[in-house]
Parts: structure tokens; sequence; C-alpha cells
């Protein structure tokens, strides 16, 4: 007996269980090989989710880094112990961001030389920034600071010219501080020249004097050692760098540089390579459904010659679907086999369409398209689910990143290159913020005294001049400032505040009251209004704001006061000399 008597023998049913067992090896294929696409475009996706946080964290080495060359190695705990919070914190990001190119080291997903290449490239470059970061803190340590280090033996050997009973010039001991002082407070060689100058005079002028006065010798000892430790710390700041482009400092400022655009074009050739295996994967999976669609197109040739009308019927149908058009419903009249037959085409063709439907939506980039409730419980409805579910999530999850990520980018531009008024620093800082997150309206709040004082307010796109204090533990803010801790409301008690613009006023959907610490001190508030409910990821990125937005804030409050006091005492001292 032929094959062909056999087939021929077949009920319609095994003959159908043979055709359509094969479209259904298909679609297995189909879906192994969507699932395996899926797993390769996500893990390349963390990877590059992975790079992107090495980056973010080389940003925050940075702030580490210029923290402490301001102000951050006069603490007396570095000064003693060769270790502050911020040296601490500097170390924890560079091991993060070790972690983390040794993690991408080992990803089994990305087998590329060029890679690879880049990876080691970018970690040697993080060791050297990492020595020549020790050699800076172990150069500030021997600089020292006030009376510690080289800068405690200087003011031990001014004090000692100062308090010997030798009768010298005072006005050229004087001369040499001011020389001392300018030299710290600008940074500038010429005043090295002229500090040693006047050394040499003041020198040759005690050493005219009749040697039979007693502690000529001494004074003279004392002055060459006061003038060998400012050479010394001369030497020392010149290492570190007289300017931020210069010596140990400018180095690290330009590798800190270089090595995030190293990490921002390996974040890129990972989305390329991402991209091209997204591309490989459609390819794939419209190959394997335009073989099934060829298979089908097969069989219905087959069944034409074979069965009865009803089967020519169906035929037309595949015949119709392989050409790339949806066929009408066939009419079933009957309960037979071959009824069942049309049902199952009907079914198919149904689901194919919602199938195709749901691809095209997802290709257009529509992840809010929901598959129909009639057909999602197949394997493949099953399986494009899934992969619809997981880059859905996969989306939002990278727009929060690069959102949040970009805001910080933004703020932290504005406090680093920030060389303006404590005032003009709040407004460009909660006019940023305002805008940012698309809010109503803002204000920016410091502590003055046992009071909060309100130091800039932004709203509707303008800047707001309101003069308010507001005492400790008083109020929402000054509760939030008290107990260190977030404030987020939706239900705002009556009267508290009202969002004004050209409408008239309303009462806001809700409040935001995020205190500002740093070095676990509380010194203000940020304060954001809106006529919207804001998200979480939205709160999360003020509360991790708010730590840098205090930093600076202290640092330049810190830098006025010290200042402010700076020139009072140079002030009192030449007005004590000249009086």
């Amino acid at each position: 007996m032929s094959f062909k008597h056999l087939f021929l023998n077949l009920k319609i049913r095994f003959k159908l269980m043979i055709a359509f067992g094969s479209i259904l090896l298909l679609s297995v294929i189909l879906v192994l090989v969507a699932i395996n696409g899926n797993f390769s475009i996500l893990s390349l996706r963390n990877l590059g989710e992975k790079v992107d946080m090495a980056n973010l964290r080389m940003s925050q080495v940075n702030i580490y880094l210029q923290e402490f060359a301001s102000k951050g190695f006069k603490t007396d705990e570095f000064l003693s112990t060769g270790s502050s919070q911020l040296t601490k914190g500097y170390q924890t990001e560079m091991d993060s961001i070790l972690h983390v190119l040794s993690l991408l080291k080992n990803n089994d997903r990305y087998d590329n030389k060029d890679f690879s290449f880049k990876l080691n490239t970018i970690a040697s470059d993080i060791n050297e920034f990492d020595i020549k970061f020790q050699n800076l803190v172990a150069l500030y340590q021997k600089r020292g600071f006030e009376d510690y280090g080289l800068e405690g033996q200087l003011r031990d050997a001014i004090h000692e010219v100062e308090e010997a009973h030798f009768p010298y010039n005072k006005v050229q001991m004087l001369m040499l501080r001011r020389h001392e002082k300018d030299f710290f407070l600008r940074k500038d060689l010429k005043y090295l020249d002229r500090f040693n100058q006047a050394a040499d005079i003041f020198r040759q002028e005690v050493a005219k004097v009749n040697d039979e006065l007693v502690g000529k010798a001494q004074v003279l000892l004392h002055i060459n050692e006061y003038q060998t430790k400012f050479n010394d710390i001369v030497e020392v700041e010149q290492k570190i760098g007289l300017t931020s482009s210069s010596g140990i400092l400018g180095e690290l400022n330009q590798q800190a540089t270089a090595i995030s655009d190293q990490l921002r074009k390996l974040t890129e050739n990972v989305k390329q390579t991402n991209k091209a295996m997204i591309d490989k994967t459609i390819y794939i999976i419209i190959g394997l459904f335009g073989a099934q669609l060829i298979i089908g197109m097969l069989l219905g040739y087959i069944y034409s010659h074979v069965f009865t009308k009803s089967i020519t019927q169906i035929k037309d149908a595949m015949v119709s679907l392989a050409k790339g058009k949806f066929p009408e419903k066939l009419k079933v009249k009957s309960s037979d086999e071959l009824a069942e037959t049309k049902t199952a085409l009907n079914q198919l063709v149904e689901r194919i369409k919602v199938a195709v439907d749901f691809a095209r939506n997802l290709g257009a980039g529509n992840f809010s398209v929901q598959y129909d409730e009639k057909y999602n419980k197949d394997v493949l409805a099953k399986s494009i689910i899934a992969l619809h579910q997981k880059l859905q999530e996969a989306d939002q999850e990278q727009f929060i990143t690069n959102w949040s990520n970009e805001g910080m980018a933004k703020i932290n531009g504005i406090l680093k290159n920030h060389s303006a008024s404590l005032e003009i620093l709040g407004d460009d800082i909660i006019c940023q913020i305002v805008n940012y997150l698309n809010v109503n309206q803002g204000a920016l709040y410091l502590i003055d005294g046992n009071e909060l004082q309100r130091l800039a307010t932004y709203a509707y796109n303008k800047k707001r001049f309101v003069n308010q204090k507001i005492a400790m533990g008083t109020g929402l803010v000054g509760q939030c400032v008290l107990e260190k801790e977030c404030v987020y409301i939706t239900d705002l008690p009556p009267g508290y505040t009202s969002i004004t613009s050209g409408l008239g006023e309303c009462t806001p959907s809700s409040l935001l009251i995020v205190p500002l610490i740093a070095r676990d001190h509380v010194i203000g508030a940020i304060e954001l209004a809106a006529l919207r409910k804001l998200k979480a990821y939205e709160i999360e990125f003020v509360k991790k704001l708010s730590e840098s937005i205090a930093s600076i804030l202290m640092n330049n409050m810190s830098n006025q006061k010290k200042e402010a006091t700076e020139a009072k005492r140079v002030d009192d001292k030449y007005s004590s000399y000249y009086h």
C-alpha cells in the first residue's frame, strides 16, 4: 500500500492533526526564539544600565574629590587620622565602580574583544586615578592646616619670631605675614618671590644690629625656620596644584572627565549592540512566521485536491492568508470533522490577527495595548504577553533611570559651576527643580539661628520675592527640619498654602517637604507644591538631590562666613597696627 493511499484512507481529524502539528512545531520554535532573544536583549539592557551606574558613580567620585580639595582636607578628623567622611565616601564609590567593571568583564552574553579591551583600559585608568587621589590625600595631610602638618610648623616658627625679645622691625614682620596670607588666598607664586625678598631684607637688617644684643642669633634662626617652612608649603601646594588645571589636582580633573567620556562611549556601544540583537531577533521571528505561512499554503494546496467543497473553502482561506490577507470567516453548517476543521481555522485566523495586531503595536512602541482576553491563554499568547510585560517594565525602568540621571546632571551642573551669591544659587536651584519636576511652585529655606529663612521662591515660571521666617518646629516645614524626616501629604490642612496663577488661586493637590541634610546637620528644607500627585520616583529623586544641594549650600555658607571672618580679622590686625 502506497503512502498516498494510506494518507487518503486516514480520517480527516488525523490528516488535520498532521497539518496543524507541523504549524504548531513552527509556533513552538518561534516562541523559543522569541524567549531566547528576549533574555539576550534584557541582558544587554541590564549591561547598559550597569555602565550608566558606573558613570554616575564616577560623577559622585568627582564631587567627593572637589569637596575634599576645597574644604574637606581642613577637618580635624582628616588632619589627625588621615581619613574623613569624604575620603571614605570616595573609596566606597570607587569600590562600587570597580565591582561593576568586574561584573561586566564576567558577562557571558557579551563576548566582544573590543568591549573587553575598553573595559580593561577604563579599569586601568580608574586604578591610576585612585593612585593619584591617594597621593593627593598624602600631600594634603603633609601640608596640614592650622595646627597640623607643615602649616602647624609654620605657625610655630611665626610665634617664635613674634615672641622673641630681640628688638626687630615689626613692620617688616607684618609684611612677611601679608605676603604669606596673599599666597594662601590667591595661590600666586609672585607672593612667594615677594616673601623671600622681604625675608632676605629682614634677615640682613637684623644681622646689621650690634652682636652684643641678646637674642640676635636666635631671631635669625627663627626667621630662617619661618622662611623654610613657608617655602616647603609652597612646594607642596605646587605639587597639589595652584589651579584646578595644574598639579595632581589638575591631572585628576582631566582624568575624571576622560573616564566619564569613556564610560559614555561604552554605553553607546552596548546600546548599538542591543539594537542589532533586537533587529536580528525580529528578522528570525519574521522568517519563522513566513515559513509557517508557507507550510500552511502547501497543506491547503494538497487538501484542495483531496477533500470536498468544504476543504476547497478551507484551501481558499489559507491561500488568502498566505498572500497576507485575512480571509472571511468560514460558515459552519455541520458538526463533522470538516466542520471542526473550519472552526479551528477560524480560530487560528482570529488568533493570528490578534497576534499580528498586538505585535504591530509593540513594534510601534505602543506598550499600553492589551491582548484580546479570548486568546490570551495559549502558549504563543502567553509568551508574547510575557515579552510585552518585560519590555514594558524595562522601558519604564529605563525612563526613570534616564530621567533621574538627566535631572541629577542638570542640578549638579548648577551646583559644581556656580560661583554667585547664596541668594542667586538658591534661586537657580529652586527654579531648576520646579521646572524639571513640572510642579507649580517651590521654596528653599535655610536655618538662621532659631528660625527658618525663606531663601528663594519660584512659581509658574517666575521668581517670587517672599521674605518669610518660620520658627523651628512650627508648621510642616519647621517640623520636617526638626525631625529630619521628609513630609509628603496629599490632604493639605485648610489654608496652609495656595497656588496663585493668572486664573486665580487654588489649593495644591500634594505637598512635598524634604530636609537639607549635610554631614548629619540640617541646614534647611525644600518645599514643593503641585496641582497633581507626585510619583514615587519623583519623590525619591528630590530626596537624593537634597544631599548634593545641602552639601554645596553648606560649603557656600561656610565660605561666605569664613571670608567675612577673614576680612574682619585682617582689618582688625591692620587697624590695630596703624593705631
